[in-house]
């Protein structure tokens, strides 16, 4: 008997390591399509009808840091995703700036904010770059509030270091 529930027990612990793993790898698909799927797109827009976008690039040591804010949502969103990423870069080697993807998704709700039930005023995602003027890429996904419809904006940002 006590064979039996060590056994078991046993399984318990594998499987649950199991399922950790099988998440992890979820991910970094999801994360290499994503990539993908920026780098292959050729139409993007100047912005959004349906939030606001900026992006600021700061000087720090060996580079410089951007900073892409996704605020002001003009409709409800939900389970939202971003990646940005810069031409010519190997992400294999450096990872994209995202949100969504490895940690959870947020919400926007025009005028409302309860950050512990997931909703937020703005995202916020940060990359590094080795140049003091780029082109960003970002890519927003979405969805409308029953989750029935999926939304997606492709959005190239061009941003240099401010004097």
């Amino acid at each position: 008997m006590k064979k039996i529930i060590c056994i078991l027990l046993l399984l318990c612990i594998i499987s649950g390591c199991t399922s950790n793993s099988s998440s992890a790898v979820d991910s970094d698909q999801k994360y290499a399509s994503y990539i993908e799927i920026l780098k292959n797109q050729n139409v993007f827009s100047a912005g959004s009808e349906y939030f606001d976008v900026s992006c600021e690039l700061s000087s720090i040591q060996g580079g410089y840091r951007y900073f892409i804010t996704i605020d002001n949502p003009k409709i409800s969103m939900y389970d939202i995703l971003t990646i940005a990423i810069e031409d010519g870069v190997d992400y294999s080697a450096t990872m994209a700036a995202c949100s969504g993807i490895f940690d959870s998704k947020y919400n926007m709700v025009p005028n409302q904010a309860k950050v512990d039930d997931g909703y937020v005023k703005g995202i916020v995602i940060s990359g590094t770059s080795k140049k003091d003027s780029t082109v960003i890429k970002l890519y927003v996904e979405y969805k409308n509030a029953d989750g029935s419809r999926t939304f997606s904006d492709f959005i190239e940002i061009p941003v240099e270091v401010n004097a």
